[in-house]
């Protein structure tokens, strides 16, 4: 009596795709704190930068760490935001990074 095909070889398994660098949400309310502070340290309006923090976040924790920062470049390229603040914003998301 055979126990069946494993997990591998049963129809309809999922393949494993390759683990990516996402922001740690366990400490998305530190990371969202300091965010704010790095804007209003560049000047930004608080209007301004409330839709920015959420696309962020959002980018960083749904998809990845680096397409966070292709939308970063988009906003330096747009004259959102400077490189010095993309730059800060960047290394705080490195320090934020957990690979899922």
């Amino acid at each position: 009596m055979g126990r069946g095909p494993n997990r591998s070889t049963r129809p309809g398994a999922q393949k494993h795709s390759k683990r990516q660098p996402m922001l740690n949400v366990a400490y998305q309310d530190v990371f969202r704190y300091e965010l704010r502070r790095i804007f209003a340290e560049a000047g930004v309006e608080p209007d301004d930068y409330a839709s920015l923090v959420a696309q962020i976040i959002a980018k960083a924790s749904r998809i990845s760490i680096e397409e966070a920062n292709v939308f970063l470049e988009t906003l330096v390229e747009r004259e959102e935001i400077t490189t010095e603040t993309a730059a800060a914003i960047s290394k705080l998301l490195d320090r934020n990074t957990r690979y899922r």
